[in-house]
């Protein structure tokens, strides 16, 4: 008697107003634009959640490609594929400082106009990634600009084909030297 007493008392069974869902971490499930496949590259630095999609904006046979100056000066391969894209990006979340996420800031490149065909799109951007990282020896702004092939698949879905790393300036340390440096 006592409980049944005690779960009245409390409005146990009483309606109550529902919660607002709670916001998971956003992506482009099905990419029909090519700038959705920029957006969840974004989304794939900014959203440690989606670090397990991440392989899907790549089709078969993508390449991710150095700077020149990268491969000269700290001997990183020219180029790799997307399993290892894939297996670096979730090394790169467990180098984060606890409690904190990447930044990433994809900007036109004014005199690289997008072109976007039927079938292919190609995109430059200037890049700005911030990582605060256990990492030794690397700072925590990564500058430089991408040049991106992004393509329309058989299924109709828009994926990153070929994504080339370029630096800015001699000072600064692009995404690749980053990369390269938490790669298994």
């Amino acid at each position: 008697m006592v409980a049944i007493a005690l779960l009245l008392s409390c409005n146990a069974f009483s309606p109550r107003d529902s919660e607002e869902p709670k916001s998971g971490a956003e992506w482009n499930s099905f990419p029909t634009q090519p700038e959705q496949s920029l957006q969840n590259l974004e989304y794939a630095f900014e959203y440690s959640q989606n670090s397990i999609k991440y392989g899907e904006i790549f089709p078969d046979g993508f390449s991710f490609f150095f700077d020149t100056q990268d491969i000269s000066d700290y001997g990183v391969p020219e180029t790799w594929d997307a399993q290892t894209e894939e297996e670096t990006l979730l090394l790169l979340y467990n180098h984060l400082l606890s409690g904190t996420s990447m930044s990433l800031e994809l900007t036109a490149v004014a005199d690289e106009p997008d072109e976007i065909q039927n079938e292919i799109a190609e995109y430059y951007r200037d890049y700005r990634l911030s990582v605060q990282h256990d990492l030794e020896g690397m700072p925590d702004t990564f500058e430089g600009t991408a040049y991106f092939q992004i393509i329309k698949n058989q299924d109709g879905l828009w994926r990153i084909a070929q994504w080339r790393d370029y630096r800015k300036d001699q000072q600064a340390v692009t995404w690749g030297r980053l990369k390269y440096e938490v790669s298994p």
